[in-house]
């Protein structure tokens, strides 16, 4: 409860003590770096057991004799996994460039969505409660993408493909649900549908990327079986991905006032001044028509990155 006068600043007192979650989640993050620590098993030779590469390696050798010649005579050379990969080195691996590119645009987009949403529905005129619980629903329809990509990245082996058409339809989604949802009189069921349907296409490429592709490319068959670079291609991929992320706050709210072209006519000679209430034709309260059209121009970015492995992976297809 609180005790204010009308048009001033008011601090809420509230009933649930929202600090404990942060003590919470803390300590479930916590726990789970323990269990990491104290029973993820960092290579399979740890245990006794050999890696993929080293498993397909002696299928090869088995089947084609020149092969285990041609690894004797080049010293060990194609058996080498072990020396760190260099940054440089890590970004010749065909694919990283493109994929790190990709991410970029592909998390701007994502986190702008996961921070913004439940401000753009309280924008639009719905309570905060309704807007906590409607935004969540996006996250669902990530959950759901990023298993249909990578299931579907699986059973045809095409990364770039299935990143690239899930991207291309997210593009289409936006601009649907911004045309839709624009106040509170659309019903919650046409809201969370559009919204779940937006975030399948936009986190499943978020997922896809920071998993299977990271892996794919961390493995290259460039790096003659050394599979150190796993982590430098991760890092080079998530951190590209993370600086897209951390200018979504000054970027949304820049664009947003500057896209904000809600003026109403004022005095007697009909000069324009900014209002919150705005019903002057044409007119874009809060700039999100502008927002929405630079995310799906970053999404359409995201493909664009990735043009050249798509006509690569379409040649693979067709022949």
């Amino acid at each position: 409860s609180a005790v204010c006068s009308q048009g001033s600043m008011c601090t809420f007192q509230k009933d649930v003590p929202y600090d404990l979650s942060y003590y919470v989640l803390g300590a479930i993050i916590a726990v789970g770096g323990i269990v990491i620590l104290l029973f993820l098993v960092p290579h399979p030779r740890d245990v006794g057991l050999p890696s993929p590469e080293e498993t397909e390696r002696k299928a090869n050798n088995a089947a084609d004799p020149e092969s285990k010649l041609n690894e004797s005579l080049l010293g060990g050379e194609a058996a080498e996994d072990s020396g760190a990969v260099s940054p440089l080195r890590a970004l010749c691996i065909p694919g990283v460039v493109e994929f790190a590119a990709c991410f970029f645009f592909a998390k701007f987009v994502s986190y702008t969505f996961l921070f913004w949403l439940p401000y753009y529905l309280e924008n639009i005129g719905l309570s905060k409660a309704r807007s906590g619980d409607l935004s969540t629903i996006f996250d669902v329809g990530g959950i759901v993408g990023g298993i249909l990509c990578g299931v579907i990245s699986d059973k045809l082996g095409k990364r770039a493909i299935v990143a690239a058409v899930s991207m291309s339809l997210a593009i289409p989604a936006m601009a649907i649900y911004r045309s839709v949802v624009t106040g509170p009189q659309v019903s919650d069921g046409m809201n969370g549908g559009l919204m779940f349907i937006a975030g399948t296409f936009i986190n499943g490429v978020y997922a896809l990327i920071t998993t299977a592709v990271s892996a794919d490319l961390g493995t290259s068959k460039d790096l003659k079986g050394n599979s150190n670079a796993l982590a430098m291609v991760t890092a080079i991929i998530d951190g590209t991905g993370s600086l897209g992320a951390c200018i979504t706050g000054v970027a949304i709210s820049r664009l947003s006032r500057g896209f904000d072209t809600c003026r109403c006519p004022t005095g007697a000679g009909g000069a324009m001044e900014w209002c919150t209430e705005c019903t002057v034709a044409g007119s874009d309260p809060g700039g999100w028509n502008g927002v929405f059209l630079v995310l799906e121009v970053c999404a359409a970015l995201t493909v664009l990155m990735l043009t050249r492995l798509i006509f690569k992976e379409c040649k693979e297809l067709c022949c």
